[in-house]
């Protein structure tokens, strides 16, 4: 399997996402632009830290429960999941903008 480095900077020392597949070529949630990755399909390898629990309003009546997940490296918040346990949630939500593939790519310490 072929894997895709994607880094949150060009300094970060550790790359907090490894994919099969590249992040721009993921479908992205309508809510937040949220790329999303399929555990079961393109994700290889996380390298976070858990952030705690987020409750959001979605509209009228519509709460979101997101558990955020931060770079090792340097602490950014990257990523989210709906389920508390990381084992069992099928989906991980990574922030628009918060990683860059360019990053990991010139980081030559990845």
């Amino acid at each position: 399997m072929d894997l895709t480095p994607i880094s949150s900077s060009i300094t970060a020392s550790t790359v907090p996402l490894m994919s099969s597949s590249q992040l721009q070529k993921m479908p992205k949630r309508k809510t937040d632009k949220a790329y999303v990755l399929d555990k079961t399909k393109h994700l290889a390898r996380l390298n976070i830290n858990d952030a705690g629990k987020v409750l959001l309003k979605r509209g009228e009546g519509k709460l979101e429960k997101q558990f955020r997940m931060n770079c090792m490296g340097c602490g950014l918040f990257v990523c989210y999941r709906s389920e508390e346990d990381l084992e069992v949630a099928s989906f991980i939500y990574v922030v628009d903008g918060a990683l860059s593939t360019v990053a990991a790519e010139t980081n030559p310490q990845v």
